[in-house]
């Protein structure tokens, strides 16, 4: 997984990135790495923003076939960073249930149609 941060209209510290490379980078357990066959390759990008009292993150996460996108707002940072990440890994858990459900009622429904003896016309 490769993740970018950037910092606009503020200087990144270093407690911060680490901060935010820890909380990002644990996203990277939906998507594991397999030794012998093809590796999905993903590329993370997280923008800080500081406006007035407000920070902003802004996480991108692209995966093959899918492009996800998820924002925060709050009065701090550190918090921001935590529910962006949240927000990201519920849309990462609701993609991967949408694939595995969608091929097992495909499965479930050639089965009944075999059960029940109906033709496709």
């Amino acid at each position: 997984m490769e993740l970018r941060i950037s910092a606009r209209h503020f200087e990144l510290e270093p407690e911060v990135k680490e901060y935010a490379e820890e909380k990002i980078m644990q996203l990277k357990k939906f998507f594991p790495d397999r030794k012998n066959k093809e590796e999905k390759f993903i590329d993370a990008s997280l923008v800080l923003t500081l406006e007035k009292h407000r920070h902003r993150a802004e996480l991108y996460l692209s995966i093959p076939g899918k492009k996800m996108f998820t924002k925060s707002e709050t009065k701090d940072i550190y918090a921001s960073i935590d529910e962006v990440s949240h927000k990201m890994e519920r849309m990462i858990r609701d993609y991967l249930d949408k694939l595995n459900h969608h091929k097992k009622s495909v499965s479930k429904e050639m089965k009944r149609k075999e059960f029940v003896g109906e033709e496709e016309i």
